[in-house]
C-alpha cells in the first residue's frame, strides 16, 4: 500500500493505492474515514485506487522456475 495526501483541498484528500484480497465496500470506507477523523481531529476524504493481485509461475520444479 502507498499513500499520498493533498493538503490543498478542503477537506484534505488521502489517495491510497491498495491491492485488497476482497472488494472494498462503501461502509468500510466510511468507517475508515470516521476513524481517521477521530484520530487526527479533522475530516479527510479517502480515495482508494484498487489494483488486482495476480501471481504466476513459469513452470518447472525448481524455485528458480517460479515468478511471483
Amino acid at each position: 500500500m502507498t499513500s499520498r495526501v493533498n493538503w490543498l483541498t478542503d477537506p484534505p484528500e488521502i489517495r491510497l493505492n491498495v491491492r485488497p484480497r476482497e472488494p472494498i465496500t462503501l461502509i468500510q470506507v466510511a468507517l475508515l474515514e470516521g476513524f481517521v477523523q477521530a484520530e487526527m481531529g479533522q475530516w479527510f476524504t479517502l480515495i482508494f485506487v484498487v489494483g488486482d493481485i495476480c501471481s504466476g509461475t513459469a513452470g518447472g520444479n525448481s524455485a528458480r522456475g517460479q515468478a511471483a
